[in-house]
């Protein structure tokens, strides 16, 4: 479904963002593949200013925690700290979100060199400090 979603550039000129409520709508699905879908197109096409918080708002929300929801919501974040590494930062440090979620999104951030080494060992405490998952 990854590769469907980024061959829609249509979404790239959604100048009034028409379509985020429904993205983020769909993410709270609790079929996997519909939640991955509206995720993954909040990564793609809606990480900008205007959407950033409301996103990062409700990755910590996400009551779907099969597999491939969780992987999107990992994908998510290690994408959003390249252009709001402070704001994403501060998600990652809160400890909401799963320990599963939190570790794989550190990791993808990580190993894609998304950011420093500097800026990783900054945030090394909220590694090992997670939330427990009810």
């Amino acid at each position: 479904c990854d590769q469907t979603c980024s061959a829609h550039k249509v979404f790239k000129k959604d100048i009034n963002n028409r379509y985020f409520n429904r993205f983020i709508k769909m993410s709270f699905s609790n079929k996997e593949f519909v939640a991955r879908v509206g995720l993954i197109m909040l990564m793609l096409y809606y990480l900008k200013p205007e959407c950033i918080d409301q996103i990062l708002v409700i990755l910590p929300q996400i009551t779907n925690h099969a597999y491939y929801v969780d992987m999107a919501v990992a994908w998510l974040i290690s994408y959003a700290i390249i252009k709001f590494p402070h704001k994403t930062i501060e998600l990652l440090k809160a400890k909401e979100l799963t320990k599963f979620v939190q570790n794989k999104a550190i990791v993808n951030i990580f190993f894609k060199h998304l950011m420093s080494t500097a800026s990783l060992i900054t945030c090394s405490p909220v590694i090992y400090t997670h939330r427990k998952v009810l």
